[in-house]
């Protein structure tokens, strides 16, 4: 490997060349896997940035589900500083096609996180995924339970405190 050195001497602009041969090859599957393998270390060096790099090289080329990995690192400040507005740029690009992206949105707007407070429209975002519960996603595998199930409860809460929906 020649980022990691390992059976040959390290040779880094020769790695990055095979890993760029990888992607020609292998397209935004590739791509996810290099990003994927920077973020948490293994065959290649743990380096968040280069995998932000990667993460937003494979979004570019039509992986929006990467902006929801994205919106995450910047709000847990998993090896870069919290980033809150940086975090809901990435879920309001993920959110149209990457259900989590979403829903992270939706969140941010209703707390004022990294976007400007915005409860009517987080309500109508929870209420597109609770809208899906018990269907099938566009990759044809059913919704996931979790994120209709976490819509639905917020919804239920904007309704009693009466932000967002009228109090009922």
């Amino acid at each position: 490997m020649h980022l990691l050195g390992e059976g040959m001497n390290v040779d880094e602009p020769g790695g990055l060349a095979l890993l760029d041969r990888a992607v020609e090859l292998g397209g935004l599957d590739s791509v996810r896997s290099i990003a994927l393998e920077f973020e948490y270390g293994g065959r290649l060096p743990k380096d968040v940035r280069r995998s932000i790099e990667w993460y937003r090289r494979g979004f570019e080329m039509g992986g929006v589900e990467l902006a929801f990995a994205l919106g995450l690192i910047f709000e847990r400040g998993e090896g870069v500083a919290v980033d809150h507005v940086q975090a809901m740029h990435w879920f309001e690009r993920g959110a149209e096609s990457c259900l989590r992206s979403r829903l992270q949105y939706a969140h941010g707007l209703w707390a004022g996180r990294g976007v400007r407070q915005d409860r009517k429209l987080a309500v109508d975002l929870y209420r597109s995924l609770a809208d899906l519960a018990g269907s099938q996603g566009g990759n044809g595998l059913p919704v996931p339970y979790d994120v209709c199930a976490d819509a639905m409860e917020r919804i239920a809460g904007a309704y009693y405190v009466g932000e967002g929906a009228p109090k009922d």
